[in-house]
């Protein structure tokens, strides 16, 4: 049987409707347009001036899109940021209750953008051939070529960064688990060269992480930096995780190739060529208290990197 829909109701729809109702007066009219199987005012009211809008998700490459507000000036819930978020941006639900769900898809839209765009000026910064080779001599990848490591114009022990670009070998070394243990890498190793808070080696298949040269010296170049892992249009957050070899370069942990999308199998996976690109950042503020938290470190990555393109 149908339902006969109220003038306290319709009221309340139409208040929602124009975005002028209260928390309340949205929850009411949401209910009610639910039951009355009216679509376009609840939907339009964006669930009520008080409610969350929906989090619009970050996915592998895109940042997160900050905060929506729907309804009638309503706080929306945060985004749902991905491994590789950068930064986020706010969109506001106009007075017209615009849907507080578009309004988190529309932030969403927008920090992809800008995600995109810092994916494109760091990858300026570290072009190639550079203009500032850092490095002693050049390091060799598996195809024979050599590769030196470069240094941003102007990097100094607080500021700027080193980079390189090379391709990926997959790094298991550290604490054992199901994906990297003796039985999975050749040759695994149960430590790494940096530690985590409780001075434990790190988790290659849990914690993004960069190997670079035991030979390789710089001023600012400090254990567990923050290191920006840019492939296919997509960035990642890591940390300096590991040293390795002295005459090689290209290589991260099993959880750093998974975020890009490359095969992290240790045995078969990674990447070959020049193609994926490095950035590791410079001075004491670029190292996070805790290099296993992904949210400390994503975080204080995309701020190292909007303030590194900001600067050139």
């Amino acid at each position: 049987m149908k339902k006969i829909l109220t003038w306290t109701a319709f009221s309340s729809l139409l208040a929602c409707a124009v975005g002028a109702c209260s928390s309340d007066q949205g929850q009411t009219a949401s209910s009610a347009g639910a039951s009355n199987g009216s679509a376009g005012a609840a939907v339009m009211a964006g669930a009520g001036a008080g409610s969350a809008g929906a989090p619009a998700g970050a996915g592998a490459s895109s940042v997160a899109g900050g905060s929506a507000t729907g309804g009638a000036g309503s706080a929306g819930a945060n985004s749902a940021a991905g491994a590789n978020s950068v930064a986020g941006t706010t969109s506001a639900g106009g007075t017209s209750g615009a849907p507080a769900g578009g309004a988190g898809n529309m932030g969403g839209s927008a920090g992809a953008a800008a995600n995109g765009n810092v994916i494109s000026q760091l990858l300026a910064l570290a072009k190639q051939p550079c203009a500032n080779i850092v490095s002693k001599h050049t390091y060799a990848l598996d195809d024979g070529s050599q590769v030196p490591i470069c240094a941003t114009t102007g990097a100094g022990s607080n500021s700027g960064a080193i980079f390189w670009t090379s391709d990926m070998d997959i790094d298991c070394d550290g604490k054992m688990t199901t994906e990297c243990n003796a039985n999975t890498d050749c040759c695994y190793q149960n430590d790494t060269a940096f530690h985590n808070v409780s001075d434990e080696p790190l988790t290659a298949s849990v914690t993004p992480y960069v190997v670079i040269p035991q030979d390789f010296k710089y001023a600012g170049l400090n254990d567990g930096t923050v290191i920006a892992v840019i492939y296919n249009n997509q960035i990642t957050y890591a940390v300096w995780g590991d040293t390795g070899p002295t005459d090689i370069i290209g290589e991260a942990s099993y959880a750093t190739a998974k975020s890009l999308g490359i095969n992290p199998d240790a045995k078969v996976g990674g990447i070959g060529g020049k193609v994926v690109t490095y950035i590791a950042f410079l001075g004491k503020q670029a190292v996070p208290k805790d290099l296993e938290s992904r949210t400390e470190v994503e975080a204080l990555g995309a701020q190292l990197a909007q303030a590194l393109v900001a600067t050139k």
